[in-house]
């Protein structure tokens, strides 16, 4: 078994819901810079590596990639950003891919985690594979958004547009969200 995500051009979180007089909020989303410039690696479990560099994608830029292989756990690099008035626009370009067999699942792909000013979430959304069986499905407060396996795909969305996604958050209790390369493995 083995949950793989490639992620690259992740620095189009925007304000002011569009390019014109948009600022980047994501520190480093582009990953020009060393991963430890804005972002921070979680890692639970054995088999995780994160790294980075110039030739996961065709272009000449860089891209992140976070790789799990067999056993329980998972791997998260991410940043939190706060959503002036929630007003922003997500947008990054990601392949994903995610293998398990038998009873074994595995996720891998990018996570966006709403919450409020106390920090505490509100829902997530989801862009990725699944593998083996897994448990994970659309509910009030998750909404996923499933890619082709090792196909580059671009997402962009307006972040309170894809909050009607999540019928459980209230969009005026948005405060931050956090952005995160996620892969996961459960009984692999």
């Amino acid at each position: 078994m083995r949950t793989l995500v490639l992620a690259g051009a992740l620095g189009a979180l925007l304000t002011g819901g569009g390019a014109v007089g948009a600022v980047e909020l994501l520190a480093n989303g582009d990953f020009e810079l060393p991963l430890d410039a804005g972002w921070s690696s979680e890692i639970d479990g054995t088999g995780v590596t994160i790294d980075r560099q110039i030739n996961f994608d065709t272009d000449l830029d860089y891209e992140a990639r976070i790789t799990k292989t067999s056993g329980l756990g998972y791997g998260r690099v991410g940043q939190v950003v706060a959503v002036p008035g929630g007003d922003a626009v997500f947008s990054a370009e990601l392949t994903s891919s995610a293998d398990a067999i038998l009873e074994a699942w595995a996720v891998a792909g990018v996570m966006l985690t709403y919450y409020d000013t106390a920090g505490t979430p509100l829902g997530e959304t989801f862009i990725g594979s699944l593998g083996g069986v897994c448990p994970w499905m659309d509910s009030p407060t998750f909404h996923m958004i499933l890619t082709q396996t090792g196909v580059w795909e671009t997402h962009a969305f307006a972040l309170q547009e894809e909050l009607a996604n999540l019928p459980g958050v209230d969009p005026g209790a948005l405060a931050s969200v956090r952005i995160a390369l996620y892969a996961y493995a459960y009984d692999c």
